[in-house]
């Protein structure tokens, strides 16, 4: 009786009526699956907490709804991540489709990238080579993914990148942790892809840093760097 009533209720009118039946119907077992995977397919801001008792499906009829839910939702990125994490490499095409449209790339998706074969490293490669200065971020997210998951080709352009960072430090404005939070990030991805040939960028960033020792203004930077070169002798 209460099993019925609920799956009517997501029909109601009412957005709300139909969020709250959904999110009572996850409480009554996997009888429930189904009717929520076709009610939420499509679905703009649907409960995460019906969304996420979702992923846990067998359901063969789980991947179309969750990219539904992903190409309906600009902040669902987590949701593409997931289910390319269990196995559904369709989703690039969504997320490919959102990054070419102008959206998309946040950090979920470009991680998702790396779970779907070499089409995802490729995207991935693609953002990275956008110089937009606009795009900065994005495209730092893509290439350290891409140095965390060892591809080895981006080193010469994450040089490049760190050697930037180091020396236009206006880049960031008064933002000086931020500055000092994607150097070490540049750094320790060059460190992770290829400790010998790190070698080189990294005592060459830490020699440009050095006007930062003791500055009151600046983040201690210079020890930073120091650091991931001396861990990369261990």
């Amino acid at each position: 009786m209460v099993f019925q009533t609920l799956l009517k209720a997501l029909n109601d009118p009412s957005t709300e009526v139909q969020n709250l039946s959904a999110v009572w119907l996850t409480t009554l077992g996997k009888r429930s699956e189904e009717p929520l995977l076709e009610w939420i397919t499509e679905r703009v801001k649907p409960p995460e907490s019906v969304i996420r008792y979702l992923l846990a499906s067998d359901s063969p009829n789980l991947f179309p709804a969750m990219r539904s839910v992903y190409r309906a939702n600009e902040r669902y990125g987590w949701v593409a991540l997931r289910i390319a994490q269990l196995g559904c490499t369709d989703v690039m095409e969504d997320i490919a489709a959102a990054i070419d449209a102008g959206g998309g790339g946040g950090g979920d998706e470009l991680r998702a990238l790396c779970h779907v074969g070499d089409a995802g490293y490729a995207k991935l490669r693609e953002v990275f080579s956008d110089t937009s200065p606009k795009l900065f971020y994005r495209r730092f997210a893509a290439g350290e993914l891409l140095a965390e998951y060892k591809q080895v080709d981006v080193f010469d352009d994450m040089s490049v990148i760190l050697a930037e960072l180091v020396q236009q430090r206006h880049f960031f404005g008064g933002a000086g942790w931020r500055w000092r939070d994607y150097t070490v990030r540049a750094a320790k991805a060059l460190a992770e892809l290829d400790p010998e040939r790190a070698r080189t960028p990294l005592n060459e960033a830490l020699s440009n840093l050095e006007d930062l020792i003791g500055s009151p203004n600046k983040p201690d930077i210079h020890s930073a760097v120091k650091k991931i070169i001396e861990n990369m002798h261990d």
